[in-house]
């Protein structure tokens, strides 16, 4: 073997290694979010979308709040939780939105 082959295959078994350490690393760390980080509220199956919907409070109307710019419901923050002090308030992920964990 020349010594360009064996810098192509060391290359190679590198960039592999590396690949296979980000994908176990992704994993590892999406498995400690979901236990760190629960979701709340529910997965609705809408027409085989999920939506992610979490509605807290009591009485009507009831609000319904839809973050912006592709954005996930998570960014509202604590708003919801100072509307559903007077009446119910639902937040939701659109389709593929912040619904994987």
């Amino acid at each position: 073997m020349t010594i360009a082959e064996n810098l192509i295959l060391t290359g190679l078994g590198i960039t592999t290694i590396g690949l296979f350490a980000g994908i176990v690393y992704q994993a590892v760390s999406e498995a400690i979010a979901r236990r760190r980080y629960p979701s709340h509220g529910e997965l609705v199956d809408i027409g085989g979308f999920r939506l992610h919907l979490n509605c807290v409070g009591q009485g009507t109307p009831t609000v319904v709040m839809d973050a912006g710019g592709g954005a996930p419901s998570i960014t509202w923050g604590l708003v919801p939780s100072e509307i559903a002090k007077f009446t119910r308030v639902c937040t939701y992920d659109r389709a593929d939105l912040g619904n994987r964990i």
